[in-house]
């Protein structure tokens, strides 16, 4: 998706209120189109003698107090108590100054008799939304672009410098959301979209680490979480799933790892099993073998023919025995999903054999581990594709890997 770069950089801030000049104010985000319309037009509302020039939005003829509808030099109002008029985009702020959304959509002021007394007064709509007005950058919120509810608004919406190495853009993202229920269980919804504001000034790299959760499982590419309620709800998103090394998010965003996202903590071990490919995990448990690396009885397949799977189970009876160390996989018989049944030899303070078995297809990763203190050939059982009679010498019972219980 294109996104449309204004670069704004920081220089003198103009006084809140100068004849003639353009709006100086801030802006809040939503339906910004909407809100345009509905809010006042791009006349200044400013004038020198203190009385705040009329507007579509702005017709009092009386100061406004400050009081009624939030401080004035806010984001709504300029240090004169006069109305920051609704921005349309970069042309129509001044010089250090940026139309973000960040004022009250739909927020106008007339006036009121209030016992025979007139009184400024204002009100706006409920939708929660934003309107778009100019701020000095150093008024600009944190976390502006939360402002934007549309894609294109988000990723269209100009980088904003506050000062040199101190660059911000908006990025619109899917977050999953997690909620705690229960002491040990997590819920996940469907993603949702969130415009986001991202931190370019600081580059974190590119390093990854794959991270999981759920019976799925979901698995994201170095995740950050943030708490979105009073403790039990959080938004998470791989950061790069969407971008690598191009910034952080904007916030109170922790490693989606920490301990206090509780059960909704995701796993980010680096041998995590849910997340490494089977291969892959079968390799790094091989790795663990004192004398690794350990030799390779093979890789077989349903398409390979029976003198390879003869040899594999010939390898591995013979180094089982020896007390050797070795890896096998093996793909096993399914209709609709993909079986993998990999043997182990491990050399440590005793031999050990381990049995690692996965099944993978339709949205789902079952991985499970049987442990033995050797090896030997199954009883009555003849070597077959897909067939590798093999049985665990004293097995343990089956430890289910993923998901995790």
């Amino acid at each position: 998706m294109t996104r449309s770069t204004w670069i704004l950089i920081l220089s003198s801030l103009l006084p809140a209120c100068v004849p003639g000049s353009k709006s100086l104010g801030g802006a809040d985000s939503g339906s910004t189109t909407e809100s345009a319309e509905s809010s006042e037009g791009d006349a200044p509302t400013t004038g020198g003698d203190g009385v705040c020039e009329a507007g579509p939005a702005f017709t009092c003829t009386v100061p406004y107090d400050g009081q009624a509808f939030g401080p004035c030099d806010s984001n709504d109002f300029d240090a004169n108590c006069c109305l920051r008029p609704t921005c349309h985009g970069a042309e129509d702020c001044a010089d250090g100054e940026a139309c973000v959304p960040a004022g009250t959509s739909g927020l106008s002021c007339a006036d009121e008799d209030r016992d025979g007394e007139t009184f400024c007064g204002c009100s706006a709509d409920a939708s929660g939304f934003q309107r778009n007005v100019c701020l000095p950058f150093d008024r600009i919120p944190l976390d502006w672009c939360n402002g934007y509810f549309d894609e294109g608004q988000c990723n269209d919406a100009p980088e904003v410098v506050r000062a040199e190495g101190d660059q911000q853009f908006c990025q619109w993202i899917d977050v999953h959301v997690l909620s705690i229920d229960g002491a040990d269980s997590c819920g996940m919804s469907e993603p949702e979209p969130r415009c986001l504001t991202i931190q370019r000034g600081f580059d974190p790299g590119c390093a990854t680490q794959q991270c999981s959760i759920g019976p799925a499982p979901l698995v994201l590419d170095t995740p950050v979480a943030r708490l979105v309620d009073s403790g039990t709800t959080f938004e998470v998103f791989g950061v790069n799933d969407v971008f690598c090394g191009s910034g952080t998010p904007v916030g109170d965003w922790i490693t989606a790892d920490d301990a206090s996202l509780g059960p909704c903590a995701m796993d980010c071990r680096a041998d995590n099993p849910c997340v490494l490919p089977f291969p892959e995990y079968v390799q790094s448990r091989a790795e663990a073998s004192k004398d690794a690396p350990v030799d390779d009885c093979g890789d077989v397949g349903l398409d390979d023919p029976l003198a390879d799977w003869q040899a594999a189970h010939d390898c591995a009876l013979q180094h089982a025995t020896e007390g050797a160390g070795f890896r096998l996989i093996a793909e096993g018989e399914s209709i609709d999903s993909t079986i993998r049944i990999a043997w182990l030899g491990l050399q440590g303070v005793a031999y050990a054999v381990v049995r690692l078995a996965s099944d993978e297809g339709g949205g789902f990763y079952n991985l499970s581990e049987l442990d033995g203190s050797g090896l030997e050939a199954s009883d009555g059982c003849v070597v077959a594709v897909g067939e590798l009679c093999l049985s665990a010498i004293d097995a343990s019972e089956n430890q289910q890997l993923c998901p995790p219980l």
